[in-house]
């Protein structure tokens, strides 16, 4: 399922409360994916994924950037570079193609279980991200949303979607193995 937007707009809504089978398939492991697309060249995806845990256990776990590499596919290391009032300024080194240096600013909101990302400085022209938890059952549903917009760039927009595509798994893979271990667990490495 992929979403289409006509105007400029940012990440699609999270969703709160998933349908009935949707929640089922989630508590059964299911990784749940869904591309976005907007006309203003945002183009990203959603992904969603269960884990047995309180949604403030899921945020306590994310929310501290310093401990991102520890777990997170892709990311070689993360130093924060400042606290500002509107969020931490972090960079991150990662594996990724095209993207291995990113400098972003990310903030957290305990109330709603939310984090979000935006670029400070990348080789994109955007990018912005959120990390959403919410309750489901005895544990908490997470979605995780990326938005990337290439123009003006060497880089197709197609070539990002598809890697971003290819690591979502993994991802979920990481996080919930993270979270369900009390905040312990580390990727090999």
């Amino acid at each position: 399922m992929a979403w289409a937007e006509t105007d400029a707009a940012g990440l699609p809504a999270s969703v709160a409360t998933p349908s009935e089978a949707d929640a089922a398939r989630l508590q059964a492991g299911q990784v749940m994916t869904q591309a976005f697309e907007h006309a203003d060249g945002l183009r990203g995806s959603v992904l969603r994924f269960w884990a047995k845990a309180s949604p403030d256990q899921c945020f306590a776990i994310l929310a501290d950037p310093a401990k991102l590499a520890e777990f997170m596919p892709s990311v070689h290391s993360i130093r924060i570079l400042g606290e500002q009032p509107d969020g931490t300024v972090l960079r991150m080194v990662s594996q990724v193609p095209f993207a291995p240096d990113l400098t972003i600013r990310r903030w957290g909101v305990p109330a709603t279980r939310t984090i979000r990302w935006v670029q400070v400085r990348t080789p994109f022209r955007r990018l912005e991200g959120r990390w959403q938890m919410n309750a489901l059952g005895a544990g908490t549903c997470l979605e995780y949303a990326l938005g990337v917009d290439t123009s003006g760039n060497l880089i197709p927009g197609w070539v990002i979607s598809s890697l971003q595509q290819q690591g979502t798994r993994e991802i979920a893979h990481n996080v919930r193995r993270r979270i369900e271990s009390g905040g312990t667990w580390k990727k090999p490495g």
